[in-house]
């Protein structure tokens, strides 16, 4: 059985460029320097980083003061039209910001993080963190409640006037209006890297899915793929920056990351790779045709989409040194999850032209049999080899190389990874191999061009419940346990003779998370602690994980796994 993706053509994510040089342009209302403790960084690293900047701020009490948070709170959302009066979050209604708590047209102190999720009532800092405090009408704030936050389908009512607010009965859910859904997030977001768990501090988690206590006290807040969607659906406005700026300069001294650099959303939660993190990108195909008929295809085997600002494809030629240029792929060029990318000879014969994401005559695709290509990542001065196609510095004067055993394979053939390959080999001796079997490739004809524009992936095989023992010979894979689990689980395994064992972590895509186990082991009893981390190490989100156990002769178990978080 085979899944196939199909590419998506010119996959260039312009809004999420423009997210990004926007947020570059606004950055300068942070001071210099603020945010360099984070460069380079994503995942759980960068969220760490933040936390470290932003943490410790000054808190003040939450009682009525020259200095408190209803202080605060009149000057960060005070009406630009009517200085009196105070703009309410989730009507948008301009009221007196004297009138506080008076039936009608008063207002109080919204807890956009409801405390409850946390019990952190009358705790401060995260009571009184005036990032997630909003004004709001008595009214609404107490039919928004503990709710979480996500789509709904029933219209919010005020004196017999609907809000633009929804909410459910049957989930226990709220969503505001569109205007101020963007900020929400964005407060949510802060609060989930603000609270760490340290001095006392509550230890809050987004999360993905609904909890079945509504009042839970747990310290986590719903729903993340809703947050992530309000997020890019309503981009900052200058009243958040405004806010921001206030709290920081005039009273809290720390900011809202997310308000002065929107792409961290998506480098912590998101599905986009962000600056250091290198994703699982690989040839599939490779065809050196007739003529100028040449095209090299990318593909994206990772579960996150990728910014291919620091990626290259390196060219060698005829044993020289790496080639003076490289290819860079086109400004903000983002590859989706199963994505591809080809790159053509724009002399390649036109009735193929349609497939290719970019036509050129530059070097990365003016090649013969023996020149070698290299797919790799590039930062700072450090250059990481992804997959090559070809012998480097091959010892031998050579006019191609032997693919699956096929005498001159690179040269007037065509190349397509195996379907059961999942990321890139930088050794090209075992990435060609010796025969048909062991080889990464198919080979095909000289000018076959069926393939292009697509790739086809197998599924993970068998995928088995881990309370279902699976055992075949002299081998045995038990059920994982805990199952579900957090933060870790133990799977064990039996040998009764030697053979070389690998036990990948998969995710629903099929893509590699972590490799726990790839060496050769004598008879025995074994088992493997999963902790819920990559393979560098960076705690990855809630949800199914596949764990798949293989050996040198052919035995093949796998199971599933829940992560909760």
């Amino acid at each position: 059985m085979f899944t196939k993706i199909l590419k998506s053509h010119r996959p260039i994510y312009q809004y999420a460029l423009f997210l990004v040089l926007f947020s570059i342009g606004i950055n300068a209302q942070a001071p210099t320097g603020y945010y360099d403790p984070a460069a380079g960084k994503a995942g759980a690293e960068l969220k760490t980083a933040l936390y470290n900047i932003i943490k410790g701020h000054t808190s003040y009490p939450y009682t009525h003061t020259e200095t408190d948070v209803w202080a605060i709170l009149k000057e960060t959302d005070r009406d630009t039209s009517n200085s009196e009066n105070v703009i309410l979050l989730y009507t948008g209604r301009s009221v007196n910001a004297a009138q506080e708590y008076n039936s009608g047209n008063g207002w109080t102190r919204e807890h956009v993080w409801a405390k409850i999720h946390g019990d952190f009532d009358e705790k401060p800092p995260a009571y009184t963190d005036a990032h997630h405090l909003r004004p709001a009408d008595n009214s609404t704030n107490s039919d928004r409640n503990s709710r979480w936050f996500d789509y709904c389908s029933i219209p919010h009512y005020d004196d017999g006037i609907a809000t633009g607010n929804y909410f459910s009965t049957t989930s226990w859910t709220w969503e505001p209006r569109d205007v101020v859904k963007g900020d929400i997030a964005r407060m949510i977001f802060y609060m989930a890297t603000r609270y760490e768990g340290e001095n006392g501090e509550p230890d809050l988690e987004v999360i993905d899915y609904l909890p079945s206590d509504n009042n839970t006290k747990e310290p986590v807040h719903a729903k993340l793929s809703a947050l992530l969607e309000w997020h890019e659906q309503d981009p900052v406005s200058d009243w958040e920056r405004n806010r921001n700026d206030i709290i920081y300069t005039k009273y809290q001294h720390n900011r809202n990351p997310f308000i002065d650099r929107p792409e961290f959303v998506a480098w912590i939660w998101s599905d986009t790779t962000g600056p250091g993190e290198i994703a699982n990108l690989f040839f599939s195909e490779y065809i050196e045709g007739g003529s100028y008929n040449k095209a090299l295809e990318i593909y994206n085997g990772s579960s996150r989409s990728v910014n291919l600002t620091n990626y290259a494809i390196l060219a060698n030629y005829n044993n020289n040194p790496w080639y003076a240029s490289h290819y860079s792929f086109p400004a903000g060029t983002v590859l989706e999850p199963g994505g591809v990318w080809v790159v053509m000879h724009d002399s390649t014969d036109e009735n193929y032209h349609s497939v290719a994401d970019e036509l050129t005559t530059a070097a990365v695709v003016n090649y013969n049999g023996n020149d070698v290509r290299a797919l790799a990542y590039i930062a700072e001065a450090e250059t990481t080899f992804l997959d090559v196609i070809g012998l480097y510095n091959d010892s031998v004067s050579v006019n191609s190389w032997t693919v699956a055993g096929i005498a001159g394979g690179t040269v007037d053939h065509t190349l397509v990874r195996k379907s059961s390959i999942r990321q890139g080999n930088p050794d090209w001796l075992s990435s060609a191999g010796s025969n048909a079997d062991d080889s990464e490739w198919i080979v095909y004809e000289k000018d076959t061009f069926d393939n292009l524009g697509t790739h086809v992936v197998d599924p993970v095989s068998a995928i088995g419940l881990c309370n279902a023992p699976e055992t075949a010979g002299d081998y045995r894979l038990h059920p994982c346990y805990p199952n579900p689990f957090n933060p870790a689980t133990t799977i064990r395994y039996d040998l009764h003779k030697a053979t070389i064992v690998t036990l990948h972590v998969y995710d629903l895509r099929g893509t590699v998370v972590n490799t726990l186990v790839h060496e050769k082991q004598q008879a025995g009893n074994y088992s493997v602690i999963w902790d819920g981390k990559d393979t560098r190490q960076r705690s990855v989100s809630g949800g199914v994980y596949l764990y798949r156990m293989q050996t040198d002769d052919g035995f093949i178990r796998a199971g599933k796994m829940i992560l909760l978080k």
